[in-house]
């Protein structure tokens, strides 16, 4: 019955399935265990994976090379981009800050003791009122700098802050030492002895702060 089922099929020579091996013979069909056919697929395969990998692994790296490059060519764009942006921002930038620096020179050179009763005359008026007048002058004199503190540094600026706060207590504390009805005149002489006793300017240490810096910075 086998041989009758075996004989209905199509001639072949030879095909697979589950595994074995039906050969044709003069004696009909026999089976092999065909173990060596399914080997001989799995060389294939590999040696197909094989021939892959040989394409994609240069192209990986090729690609990776590429990646590189432009990268590191964006970056170079990048940085030589920030430092024109920022070269022309110092063309911009570095004449307010000079003037700043110029201005707050000023002011500390005007609030000197020295300078401020010279250019503030004591005459006519009581102590009292003359210590109103130089404090305005003072408070006024600031307030028209405030902006400055923009372009220049923190310390520069508190080191100006703490001399303009110096002289006004040396004005305030001259004043308190004087009865109330005494001159301008007696006042601007007591603040002046003041300054010769302590030996220096309120806003000397300020002045040479501010100059060292802009020595380091500019020049």
């Amino acid at each position: 019955m086998f041989s009758t089922k075996i004989d209905t099929i199509r001639p072949i020579s030879r095909f697979i399935r589950f595994g074995f091996l039906l050969k044709k013979t003069p004696f009909g069909f026999e089976a092999k265990f065909a173990w060596f056919t399914f080997a001989k697929y799995k060389n294939k395969k590999m040696q197909s994976i094989t021939e892959l990998l040989k394409i994609l692994i240069p192209a990986a790296a090729v690609l990776y090379g590429m990646y590189l490059t432009i990268q590191t060519f964006l970056q170079k764009q990048f940085e030589q981009k920030q430092l024109e942006l920022k070269q022309k921002n110092n063309e911009l930038i570095t004449p307010l800050r000079l003037q700043a620096y110029e201005r707050m020179t000023l002011f500390l050179e005007r609030i000197t003791p020295n300078n401020l009763l010279l250019r503030v005359s004591p005459s006519g008026i009581e102590a009292s009122d003359y210590q109103r007048v130089i404090l305005h002058e003072i408070r006024e004199e600031f307030g028209h700098n405030l902006s400055q503190q923009i372009y220049i540094s923190h310390e520069v600026w508190e080191k100006i802050r703490q001399s303009m706060n110096e002289v006004v207590v040396l004005i305030n504390t001259s004043a308190s030492e004087l009865s109330l009805d005494t001159s301008a005149l007696n006042l601007s002489k007591k603040i002046l002895e003041k300054v010769i006793t302590e030996s220096k300017q309120p806003t000397t240490e300020a002045l040479k702060f501010l100059k060292e810096e802009v020595q380091a910075m500019f020049i």
